[in-house]
């Protein structure tokens, strides 16, 4: 797409009209000031701007303007976003999740209980060919279970389906406490590097979330910070440590933040940025 197109209609219009605006200005400020050596300097400062008006917009006319796309660094990519909706989805999650990290809760017997009482919980970028590119996990957790979390005295691996809140109204009018269980993606080398997809999951999380909590206003984003590019992440995106290492079971940082602040950080901008710098460091 580009920004405007100029052809000889459009430029005969643009001198035109320039010349009337500044004929105008001239007459004018020849009304108001009487002295001849600044109605001069006048006419010579119009006659340099319409040549420099003419020259720049001829040049432009050779030279098209660079994509919009190239501006405002806006990915090309034909992903889809949406729910886990099969169960070979969330085995691609699972087998995506078991290549790069190990722990107990990257099996299917850990995640496929939680899908099944709340499909929202697990959602997928999928590219055209439907291979799974990234995935966000995120848990609907009752308050019991975020406060027994965040204190670590429970393991993150010892959560269970009776510790989520399942997608009926009344529970999604409950939900408070949304636990970031992982996220992640690959590039087609198979790298944890798909800037692509983390974006389309960025601009549509505030959609996401609003699966799992009707107010979103009042609720409170967690993670725990389980690797070195997961901690920079959600430090980037606003998180601070609500409970410090030392404190908990498992030894590792509680990470919180409010939905205002996260979403502000979650613009276009701010997360293109953060991504690259992110995967910089990876």
């Amino acid at each position: 797409m580009r920004l405007f197109k100029i052809d000889k209609n459009t430029l005969t219009q643009d001198l035109i009209g320039f010349l009337g605006i500044a004929s105008g200005f001239f007459q004018l400020f020849q009304v108001v000031v009487k002295d001849e050596k600044i109605n001069e300097f006048v006419l010579i400062f119009c006659i340099i701007c319409f040549l420099a008006y003419f020259i720049i917009t001829k040049r432009q006319k050779k030279t098209p303007l660079r994509n919009l796309d190239d501006y405002f660094l806006i990915p090309h990519f034909n992903y889809d976003v949406g729910q886990v909706q099969v169960e070979s989805e969330l085995e691609q999650i699972v087998a995506l999740a078991r290549a790069n990290y190990s722990c107990p809760i990257n099996e299917m017997d850990f995640k496929k209980p939680i899908w099944q009482k709340n499909p929202f919980t697990f959602f997928i970028v999928k590219d055209d060919a439907g291979d799974v590119r990234a995935n966000i996990n995120l848990l609907p957790l009752t308050e019991d279970a975020y406060n027994r979390l965040k204190a670590g005295s429970i393991l993150e691996s010892e959560l269970t389906a009776n510790d989520v809140l399942g997608n009926t109204d009344e529970e999604k009018n409950k939900c408070r406490y949304i636990y970031v269980e992982g996220l992640l993606s690959k590039s087609e080398d198979g790298s944890i590097s798909d800037k692509n997809a983390l974006i389309l999951i960025g601009w549509n999380f505030e959609k996401i979330v609003s699966n799992l909590a009707s107010n979103l206003i009042d609720t409170v984003y967690c993670g725990i910070g389980g690797s070195i590019e997961g901690e920079n992440l959600m430090k980037r995106l606003g998180f601070h440590i609500a409970v410090p290492a030392e404190k908990r079971k498992d030894k590792l940082d509680f990470f919180v933040v409010d939905f205002n602040k996260l979403k502000q950080n979650l613009d276009n901008k701010t997360l293109v940025g953060t991504i690259k710098k992110i995967i910089s460091k990876t």
